[in-house]
């Protein structure tokens, strides 16, 4: 009986084991059948697609412009460069605006494609460089070639309106500041202007002009000084030689060159002989000599007369015969040397008169012109201010407008779109891996279930063979 138990619980177990590997056996070929089923119809139906690789560049900034503005000032424009600053990267600006909807609508446009058609590009930015790298896909190499220029061209008229918007808004700004500076120029001009023409004063070389004239003035006094010093000397030599002043020989000089006089002076000498001579005959009371007397006494009246009449002054008889006895023929040159140097000496000293004068009002003018210069410094000084800050800004609104790609750096395509010759999408190997890879998954996940109730059993066993038997 028990041997029957027996027997027929080996053939239960045996079927139930038989059930178990039918059942695993079936499920692996179903599981690995949907696997490598959904593999080949994927393969089979999925469309192709096509990638078309491209990169662009942004280029580091141009050098800056630096130039000076003579007697004005200094005006520069310099291009910082876009990657300078650690915390920002233009690339990542531009990988935002170009998967951005308003450009890929403007592409899709371009290309007469509905924009949920079009797909956005798969950007990378490599490190350490100034590339974008960019992947457009599409149902056909031409397609996918045509959408990566498209991206390219509103990239580029996005950027070129940003620039001009930025440009636009800066004009305004500049604009305000540029009127500003014009003005406070004009203001300062007209002040200059109004107070040159109120002061006589054009400029500071003006006063330079009138110091040098100053000096030159001073320069020929002391010459004109030193040169009637000279004549003064010769004069006093000649003077004291001759035993006369300048005024006494030019006295006899006049009364030597009168006709009337040098008669008068003959008349008077004839009639002194011949009164000697009547004197020596007879006596004071006779007639010949009291008339010859008073014919000595009359010519001598007129001698004194026409004296004071040729040097127009009260003149004495001593005088007269001081001036008479002195003069003679070889004497006479030495007089007119006497009056010349006279003269000569009295011009000079009438120049150096008058430059003294000229000097005194060219430093009066010169002292009045000093105390203006402090204004007419300071009125120029504003004026070269205001002309340098109007210089430079209207040089700064002239170079930020050549210099437009500060914001929004320069884009370059590096490497052109690529026509792709084979599709990117699906790919049989992977397709193929992946299915080969699940089998092998599902499979390994079978036999661990189907191992499981044996390594159980084993492991069962093994823990009541650890059991200590009881006593």
């Amino acid at each position: 009986m028990s041997t029957q138990k027996t027997v027929y619980s080996s053939h239960w177990i045996l079927r139930i084991n038989l059930w178990r590997q039918f059942r695993y056996i079936g499920l692996g070929l179903i599981f690995n059948s949907l696997i490598w089923g959904f593999a080949i119809t994927s393969l089979k139906k999925a469309k192709p697609v096509y990638s078309s690789d491209w990169a662009l560049i942004v280029p580091g900034s141009g050098a800056g412009v630096n130039f000076n503005i003579p007697d004005i000032g200094q005006a520069s424009s310099s291009s910082v460069s876009a990657f300078g600053s650690s915390s920002s990267d233009p690339r990542a600006n531009y990988n935002y605006i170009i998967t951005s909807e308003p450009l890929l609508n403007a592409a899709a446009a371009s290309l007469k494609l509905p924009p949920e058609k079009f797909g956005k590009p798969h950007i990378k930015l490599i490190d350490n460089t100034t590339v974008i790298q960019l992947e457009v896909t599409g149902s056909s190499a031409k397609e996918a070639q045509q959408k990566s220029w498209a991206i390219y061209n509103a990239l580029n008229n996005r950027l070129n309106k940003l620039r001009t918007e930025v440009a636009a808004s800066r004009d305004e700004g500049t604009k305000t500041a540029l009127l500003a500076s014009q003005t406070k120029l004009r203001e300062a001009q007209n002040r200059l202007s109004q107070y040159k023409a109120r002061a006589a004063l054009t400029s500071v070389e003006q006063i330079k002009d009138l110091l040098t004239n100053i000096e030159q003035l001073r320069k020929q006094r002391s010459e004109t000084l030193a040169q009637q010093k000279s004549i003064a000397n010769r004069l006093q030599q000649l003077s004291n030689n001759l035993r006369l002043s300048p005024q006494q020989a030019a006295d006899a000089l006049a009364l030597q060159s009168d006709q009337v006089f040098q008669q008068y002076l003959k008349d008077y000498s004839e009639s002194s002989g011949a009164l000697e001579i009547l004197l020596s005959k007879w006596g004071m009371n006779h007639p010949q000599v009291i008339s010859e007397q008073a014919k000595w006494m009359g010519v001598q009246d007129a001698i004194i007369t026409r004296a004071r009449y040729i040097l127009r002054r009260n003149i004495d008889k001593e005088s007269i015969e001081q001036l008479y006895l002195t003069t003679g023929s070889g004497r006479v040159s030495l007089f007119e040397s006497l009056v010349g140097l006279n003269a000569e000496m009295e011009g000079i000293a009438a120049e150096a008169k008058a430059l003294d004068e000229q000097i005194k009002l060219l430093e009066k003018r010169q002292n009045i012109l000093s105390q203006k210069e402090v204004t007419l410094d300071s009125l120029e000084r504003n004026v070269k201010i205001a002309e340098a800050v109007f210089s430079s800004t209207l040089a700064k609104v002239d170079l930020s407008k050549t210099d437009i790609f500060v914001d929004y750096p320069l884009v370059q395509m590096l490497v052109e779109p690529t026509l792709p010759e084979k599709p990117s999408s699906p790919r049989p190997p992977f397709v193929y891996a992946g299915a080969l890879f699940g089998s092998i998954c599902t499979t390994s996940a079978l036999v661990i279930l189907w191992w499981r109730k044996k390594l159980k059993e084993r492991v069962s066993q093994m823990i009541s063979k650890t059991k200590p038997e009881p006593e």
